[in-house]
């Protein structure tokens, strides 16, 4: 399933730390780079993830975009058995759908001791049934019976956003939220359950929209950095 994404490491001169960076949907690795190179200075590695979604939308049926989520986790998981160190930390980050990927990982990794998601989905099924870019995803749905948002949801299982949020107790989380969204438009609701799994969960707000606010998030580094530390 890698020839839906790639990925690539960005390491600092000396770092005990990793993020994992998934970008938002449509856009390239490319546009972080900024970011990256900023982390990287504060000593910090990052393995950055690049989707080619137009191919996916197009290609993937449910099980395939399982396999494409399990595939990015092998590599999550063979990069941490690379580094083999005990004191090594790691976090993710994910804008948009990109943050769907890293609460996947953060559930299934408790190494993965800090969560930052920027402009969440909060209910993925929600997202992938009505946003435009994935009609040709939907359609391949429709053809095999999952012809309803209410199925799409039961049937995304782990995949979906706020599925088994227990499993992030005790992680340092924060979550940036555009309320003016129209794209994920109820993204409070995922930051208001994670603030009930965990208390201490930083919230952010911006009265931007989608790809405004989005793009905010990731460049306002101090709103988030701290749960990098």
């Amino acid at each position: 399933m890698q020839q839906y994404f790639s990925f690539r490491v960005y390491k600092a001169k000396t770092a005990d730390r990793t993020l994992f960076f998934f970008p938002a949907g449509f856009t390239k690795l490319s546009v972080y780079r900024y970011t990256i190179h900023q982390l990287n200075k504060s000593g910090i590695n990052v393995v950055g993830f690049d989707f080619k979604w137009r191919k996916a939308v197009r290609e993937l049926d449910l099980e395939g975009l399982r396999a494409m989520m399990n595939s990015v986790d092998e590599v999550v998981t063979e990069y941490m058995a690379a580094v083999d160190d005990a004191k090594h930390t790691y976090a993710v980050f994910g804008s948009s759908f990109g943050g769907v990927i890293a609460l996947y990982l953060a559930k299934r990794h408790k190494t993965i001791t800090a969560v930052i998601l920027n402009v969440p989905h909060a209910t993925v099924s929600k997202v992938l049934w009505s946003h435009k870019p994935s009609r040709p995803f939907k359609r391949t749905l429709i053809r095999q019976g999952i012809d309803t948002e209410k199925k799409l949801h039961e049937a995304l299982g782990q995949i979906e956003a706020q599925h088994e949020l227990e499993r992030l107790r005790g992680k340092k989380i924060v979550t940036l939220t555009a309320m003016n969204n129209t794209i994920v438009t109820n993204g409070l609701e995922l930051a208001e359950a994670l603030k009930a799994v965990n208390p201490h969960t930083v919230l952010w707000r911006t009265r931007f929209g989608h790809f405004v606010g989005g793009t905010l998030g990731v460049a306002r580094k101090s709103k988030w950095d701290m749960v990098l530390k």
